[in-house]
This record gives structure tokens, sequence and C-alpha cells, in this order.
């Protein structure tokens, strides 16, 4: 997919969306006074700035194979060009990070467990993983007419994904994956999916000057699917919120000057 100004509006588009569907939090996991988090496939990156006003006095890593990130960005946050499929692993150290996070990552990976596994070594004991993705083959193959070419072209999509060895779907987001690796408290975590139609025609409603058509999205119902694990060790508070309580707004931002 290019990434131009209009793939970047709709990675906008798609992060209002989750905000949206999750109340405005940025993640499902309890978080108490992180340090350091890593988003793998950050995009435009605004997941990242998020969770570094949140979390100020963290440090946010978004990394992504195109270096399209803004950059004029929080202090505490920092993006890198960086393929999480490389040979030779995470450049990281062990235990580094107390939760990597990945979202609308389907399709990205010919190997999962890869990913997996590197994340689990460079969690801290206690650290979580998040993987968020929408299940949405099924809606797109049942609402569209008999007669529209979308059907057929999602499934050359998919066809053509499949062949290159990194299959779209959601088989990623199996529970087991993680429990194998060692993770604990896994929990894959759907959406209603009236609910998420309400929430993306509210979000619908705000994002129509770069929509092409959002009168017709309103009938088009999908699913959220969430999957969470965490590496054992640690105090965790099963209770939390991660809503990031009794830290400051940072308001400063620093430019970084590209190439």
């Amino acid at each position: 997919m290019p990434v131009d100004e209009e793939e970047l509006d709709r990675l906008r588009i798609i992060h209002q969306i989750y905000l949206q569907i999750f109340d405005n939090e940025l993640t499902t996991v309890p978080l108490e006074s992180p340090t350091r988090i890593l988003d793998i496939g950050t995009g435009a990156g605004d997941w990242a700035m998020g969770m570094g006003d949140l979390w100020p006095s963290a440090e946010i890593i978004g990394t992504d194979i195109a270096k399209v990130q803004p950059t004029a960005v929080p202090l505490n946050v920092f993006f890198e060009i960086d393929d999480a499929e490389e040979e030779g692993g995470w450049t990281w150290p062990p235990n580094e990070f107390d939760l990597i996070h990945l979202r609308n990552m389907a399709g990205a990976f010919g190997d999962w467990d890869h990913i997996y596994s590197e994340a689990y070594i460079h969690l801290k004991p206690g650290g979580w993983i998040e993987i968020m993705d929408f299940d949405d083959h099924k809606a797109f193959l049942t609402f569209f007419d008999e007669d529209s070419p979308i059907p057929a072209l999602l499934r050359d999509m998919e066809e053509a994904a499949r062949i290159s060895g990194r299959p779209r779907g959601i088989a990623h987001l199996e529970q087991e994956k993680l429990r194998k690796l060692g993770f604990v408290d896994v929990k894959a975590l759907g959406w209603d999916e009236e609910e998420v139609r309400r929430r993306c025609v509210i979000c619908g409603e705000d994002m129509k000057r770069v929509s092409l058509n959002a009168e017709r999205a309103r009938g088009l119902k999908t699913m959220v699917r969430v999957l969470v694990g965490r590496k054992p060790g640690g105090e965790v508070d099963s209770h939390g919120d991660g809503d990031g309580d009794g830290e400051s707004v940072m308001t400063e931002t620093r430019t970084i000057h590209g190439d």
C-alpha cells in the first residue's frame, strides 16, 4: 500500500475509530508507572504520541519500515525505522519494555511466532503484550451486493497475501500462540458488532471531510479483537485500568529534523 497523504489520513481515521471503540483509552492492559513502551508498526505515530502524553515519565518507541511519522512529537517519544522480522532478532536489551503494542498488523508478518517470541524476550517480568486487529473478513464479503466487484477483489487480495507468505485474517490472535511461549493472563477480547457500528458512525461523522462515502459505510459491521498476555513475574494489579492517573500531561514537544 502506498505511504502517501491519503494513506496517512486512513491511518489517522483508524486511530480515531479505536479511540471511539475503547472510550478514548489507548490500551486495555493495566499499566502502573511504565518506563519503556514499544509500538511496533507505529504508522502515523498517533498511538505512540498519545501514550507519550499519557505517560510523560516513560520512553515511548515507535517503529515502522516507513519514515512517515511527524517531526513535532512529545519529548519522550522516539520513532525508529525497523523491521521486526529482520533476521538476528531485535536489538534492544532483554527485559526492557512494560508494554509491547501491535495494532492493525494483520498481513504484516510471515512469522508471527517469531514476533511473539521476540516480544517475550524483550518484555520485563510482568510486562504485557497487546495485539489489536479488525475481524472484518466476513463482514466485507457479505455486506456488498453479489454483483459488486469488491468481494472478488477482497478474495484476490487475501489470496495474494497468502502467496506472499504474509496471510491476512486473525489467525495470529489465537491465544495458544502466546501461551505456548510462557505468557500468562492471556485473554482474547471481542467487541459487540452493534457497538462497533454505532461508534464507527459517530467517528465517521467527524471524519466526513476525508471519507469518500460515509453514508454507505454506516451499514458495515465489523468486529474488533484484542489479544493480551503478560510475561510472568512482577507485581500486577489486575484491577488497573491503565488510565495514567497521577501523571501530569506533558505539553512540550521537540522537532525532529530529518534528512
